[in-house]
């Protein structure tokens, strides 16, 4: 029997041409990241260039976070660091760089 793992959260943004199906397997990869770190990733969410989405989306993972009692968030592709970053620090989050599409 192996020990209960930390959970994540995962953040995401897919390049303006993937797929659907390169998405799905993007978020997989992602989770697998976090497994092979010793994570279970609880829920991703995909920012896919839409920065309207910005406040709600950040909030939505802060509260994830904090319900969870996440450790750590994974981060891929090109998301508003800094929010990242204050969301980390707020909710005590060490934060993860993937490459899902590597």
């Amino acid at each position: 029997m192996t020990a209960p793992r930390s959970l994540a959260v995962g953040l995401i943004n897919h390049p303006a041409q993937a797929t659907d199906a390169t998405r799905r397997l993007a978020r997989v990869k992602l989770a697998l990241a976090a497994h092979d770190k010793g994570y279970a990733l609880v829920d991703t969410f995909e920012v896919n260039d839409q920065p309207e989405r910005g406040e709600d989306l950040y909030k939505a993972l802060e509260c994830l976070a904090v319900h969870t009692n996440a450790d750590a968030v994974f981060v891929a592709g090109t998301v508003d660091r800094q929010r990242v970053e204050d969301v980390a620090f707020r909710v005590r989050l060490l934060v993860q760089d993937a490459d899902p599409w590597a």
